[in-house]
Parts: structure tokens; sequence; C-alpha cells
């Protein structure tokens, strides 16, 4: 049964977000005075995590509603609307699920591999005991600058300490996923909805941890 969105209202100008702090900064650069809009959001982290037994990786599927309300504005027949108006509770939520990697935002006075290893725990369930640094960039070059980081990890039964699910009382609602390596290859080519962290994590690691699926 379709599930879709009730209530629904925007506010503009909003000056009170614990993620989003929106501004401009106006600077002199090569003799042109210059401005430019920012909108500063926290650094992140993300996992790619691979069940050795198994042999597949392990990916949350979630809704995310920015993605629904973007890809629907998208939609031939909204195209030059406001998204005031436009009916967005017609449409079904599957518009805005999201494959990804295990991940979640800095915003704790932690480590980042420390950081990591909470939110493999909170939406996966696995309690790991080591990550491995793959690589760190900045992922928000445009609006935020902010710098993104992913880890490398592997999970066995035997880590499984509960469900996962992530947080609902910060609107997570996370379906774990276990896709074979042919899965993985298939939603590299085929998958609109999902991050670049998700494209360069698998991508990296079907290309530097082989030995671990290919035997």
């Amino acid at each position: 049964m379709a599930k879709k969105l009730k209530n629904i209202c925007f506010e503009e100008n909003v000056k009170d977000s614990k993620y989003v702090r929106p501004m401009r900064a106006t600077y002199e650069l090569n003799g042109s005075r210059l401005t430019w809009d920012m909108a500063f959001e926290n650094d992140s982290v993300s996992i790619v995590l691979f069940h050795t037994k198994l042999k597949k990786i392990v990916l949350v599927k979630q809704f995310r509603a920015v993605v629904f309300f973007r890809n629907i504005l998208r939609l031939p027949e909204n195209k030059g609307k406001s998204y005031n108006d436009i009916n967005f509770h017609e449409y079904d939520v599957q518009i805005g699920e999201t494959m990804e990697l295990c991940a979640g935002i800095v915003d704790k006075p932690l480590g980042l591999k420390e950081i990591a290893m909470e939110e493999v725990l909170e939406e996966c369930g696995y309690k790991v005991d080591d990550l491995e640094l793959v690589k760190s960039f900045v992922d928000g070059v445009g609006i935020s600058g902010a710098e993104h980081t992913i880890f490398f990890g592997t999970v066995t039964d035997e880590q499984k300490v509960s469900e996962g699910g992530g947080n609902p009382s910060e609107g997570e609602f996370i379906e774990i996923k276990y896709l074979t390596i042919e899965e993985v290859r298939t939603l590299l080519k085929e998958v609109h909805n999902c991050p670049p962290s998700l494209l360069y994590g698998l991508s990296w690691f079907l290309e530097n941890r082989k030995e671990l699926y290919s035997a």
C-alpha cells in the first residue's frame, strides 16, 4: 500500500536550524568585489560495511524529505511551478527513498572513527571494534564546504547486537539491505536516489577489496 505525506507546510528564512546555517559572504578577489551565498552544515561520515560470511554489502534504505520534494519538483507536470502550487501529498514516499552507506553527521566531541562506529551500531545494529579510513573529501563545494569521510569495516553475525534502524526521534526510519556483489554492480549503474559517497565507497570496495568477495 502506498505511503503518502500529510499536513505538509513550508517555512522560508529559517534561522534556528540545528543542521544548516545560511549566510552571505562578501569579499575582494583579483580586484573584484564579490558575494557568495553559503549554508554551513556539519561534516559527516559514512561506512562501507561488508558481511564476511554472507559476502554481501550492508546498505541502508531510508526516506529523505529533501529528495522527495526535489524529485517531485523535477517531474514534467511540475515544471515551472512553485512548491506551494504542487500537491505533494498525492505522491508516494518511495520517490524520496534512497540507498546509502551507513552514515551520520559529526555532531559530537568524538573522533571521526568513533562517530562512525556509533553510526554502525545505531543504524545497522553491529558493534564493530575498528574501522579503516578510506578517504576524506569536500562534498559541498558550492554551498556548504562540508567534509565527508568514508571508512571501511567488516561485520559478522556475532557482532549483531541489535536490530538497528536508526533513531526515529531524529526522523530516521531505516531499512537494512544486504546486497550481493552483482547487485552492487547493478546498483552503481542504475540507481538514481543515492549520494556520491555511496558511488565512491562501493567503487573503492570493488576495486580494492577483491580478495574478500572473489574467493
